[in-house]
């Protein structure tokens, strides 16, 4: 067991250092031979280098949130001075589009690490499968899955942060080899990234005993989710380029790895119900009326609140605690793991939000006493609505206590004061996301005239379970309507008549509420942008993106006209990777926009 241990951390060390030099950055390193020679001798050797790109991934938690979330039309700095004031002073920069190439957010040397182990295990795993005879078929063609998955992943969040990127599947061990990758194309990019996990659907596990497992690991469920999401990037690639046809077909298969998704995470909730027995709570869930998404297959797994007697002051959160408390709900589809055992903790989104003197980022929200997810989202420091700063506190352990003399009003006042959890997991994929991207494709595909009332009685279906699952009247006390092709005003919601371009808004409105906090707002943003671009360099994407949705940022006219063009909307490089490049006479192309650092001119 000591040898493997040594092993393994002999390995990693190594890659870590080839993939990460500061002198090189990009630079595929060749591995010493003594390291490659008497590694890999069985599936343990692989176990521990796929074990390590999860870890690794999991410590990108920071450059997921600001390269996804923190530019977007969500998030401002607090009124109170911040303990790291360093921090402050650069994100106000980065909101407000006075960006540097020089700053180590835009360091992506960690992403591709991760890539590095990926592409490590599935060099190797051929020939373990000959040496090791303990080692299956099986096994290794779901272990292969995982890693094709991963490394897909990792090259898709950068795709979204820096759009042109380098792109390799290959590992270099020659001693005598050094090889630079060129940066490839958005689309060439994304193409690969498709095709690849299009090869492994169905190969990885469905479901492990363990739910950390199950919803820590690349099941067939994520491979699904993921390609539902590269699915709808490219399909908005494709659209602003005028490729209306390949667009359609991207949107179609978005909602078809959506609709297996949803199909893979109900097997895994039927299985676990069933091996529970007696002891499966039915009542935390909600039981809606015209709720087939798929294939007439109810989402009978859907968590609810009980909020019957909320003008008692009783209300139970079941749907809140068992997603972002808990963790590894039946809703999750892949998170990635932080526990005490192994020493991973997340304290990245305790200093990203929260309501301590630390706390990075406020919220731009109003708040809404009727949605419970703005009190999580908008809520101020002493732990009120509307009196300051709107803090987000989702991944704090917190619960609201009520004013007892303000229940029975319509406006009831509420504190939601935390403590800051240190080993909170971080959702990568849930329900939601499948759901949304699902309505966002639909909305779409209505727009261009696609099969109109049959994407706009899903997309409706889907914005109704996903608003009401979270909606409370202090006043009129009962559930929420079920049945989700009726139409009720009071909720705000789209009606059953409303036209394509009011569904889309009510999907993006909706992502906005449902995603606070969890990295994505921005590259939804640009995904918006880029279906409204020509080109590359057009401005006209950019500009319709911030008059529709960043409006209500202090100076966002500036920040606009700072970004220029469409590449604003994506980040730098690091200054440290073109250096390199150019040390070798290669050549690192650095976004346009954002080329003024005095390393790069």
């Amino acid at each position: 067991m000591k040898k493997n241990i040594f092993k393994i951390a002999s390995l990693l060390a190594l890659v870590s250092f080839t993939m990460t030099s500061c002198d090189e950055w990009l630079t595929v390193y060749p591995q010493t031979q003594i390291v490659e020679e008497n590694f890999w001798e069985d599936k343990n050797d692989l176990e521990g280098v796929r074990y390590a790109a999860y870890k690794n991934m999991a410590s990108q938690v920071d450059k997921m949130i600001i390269w996804g979330d923190l530019r977007s039309d969500i998030y401002k700095l607090p009124e109170m001075v911040t303990s790291s004031q360093g921090n402050r002073d650069n994100f106000y920069n980065i909101i407000y589009a006075n960006i540097d190439t020089t700053w180590t957010y835009y360091d992506w040397s960690g992403m591709y690490s991760t890539i590095g182990y990926c592409n490590k295990v599935l060099q190797h795993g051929e020939e373990i499968l000959e040496k090791d005879k303990q080692f299956t078929r099986a096994e290794w063609n779901q272990m292969k899955a995982e890693m094709v998955t991963m490394r897909a992943l990792s090259y898709f969040y950068l795709v979204r942060a820096f759009k042109s990127i380098p792109y390799t599947t290959k590992v270099v061990n020659s001693d005598r080899d050094k090889e630079y990758f060129p940066q490839l194309p958005v689309l060439d990019v994304m193409d690969s990234l498709i095709t690849d996990v299009e090869k492994v659907v169905g190969q990885a596990r469905n479901r492990s005993i363990k739910a950390q497992e199950t919803k820590g690991q690349i099941t067939n469920t994520a491979i699904h989710a993921l390609l539902c999401d590269m699915y709808l990037w490219r399909a908005s690639l494709y659209e602003g380029r005028g490729m209306q046809n390949e667009a359609i077909n991207d949107y179609k298969q978005c909602i078809y790895h959506s609709e297996m998704s949803l199909k893979k995470l109900k097997e895994q909730f039927d299985e676990e119900q069933k091996s529970l027995g007696a002891a499966f709570s039915a009542n935390d869930f909600i039981s809606w009326t015209n709720d087939s998404i798929y294939s007439g297959e109810p989402i009978n797994f859907m968590y609810r609140n009980e909020i019957e007697r909320a003008r008692y002051g009783d209300v139970s959160l079941i749907a809140f605690n068992k997603i972002f408390g808990q963790g590894n709900s039946y809703e999750s589809i892949f998170e990635l793991q932080f526990n005490s055992e192994d020493g991973r903790s997340n304290g990245t989104v305790n200093s990203m939000w929260g309501s301590s003197a630390g706390t990075h980022l406020v919220t731009t929200l109003s708040p809404n006493i009727k949605d419970i997810r703005s009190w999580f989202s908008s809520w101020d420091e002493v732990g009120e609505a509307g009196t300051g700063d709107a803090y987000c506190v989702k991944w704090l352990k917190v619960a609201p206590e009520f004013d007892r003399s303000t229940l029975g009003t319509a406006s009831p006042k509420i504190t939601m004061e935390g403590e800051i959890e240190n080993y909170k997991n971080w959702i990568v994929y849930r329900l939601s996301d499948i759901l949304l991207n699902n309505a966002e494709a639909r909305a779409c595909l209505m727009i261009l005239k696609q099969d109109v009332e049959t994407n706009k009685k899903v997309c409706r279906r889907i914005l109704r379970m996903l608003n009401r699952r979270w909606w409370v009247d202090f006043v009129n006390t009962t559930e929420v309507e079920k049945d989700l092709d009726k139409y009720v005003e009071a909720y705000g919601e789209a009606s059953n008549t409303a036209d394509a371009n009011t569904y889309f808004t009510h999907v993006m409105n909706t992502r906005k509420l449902e995603f606070v906090g969890e990295g994505k707002r921005w590259f939804d943003l640009v995904r918006y942008a880029e279906r409204k671009s020509a080109n590359d360099d057009s401005e006209e994407g950019m500009t319709n993106m911030f008059e529709t949705f960043m409006t209500s940022i202090d100076g966002y006219k500036t920040i606009m006209s700072r970004c220029d063009n469409l590449w604003g909307l994506y980040s730098p490089i690091y200054y440290m990777e073109c250096k390199a490049y150019r040390a070798d006479g290669k050549v690192l192309n650095q976004n346009p926009v954002w080329n003024k650092s005095k390393y790069d001119r």
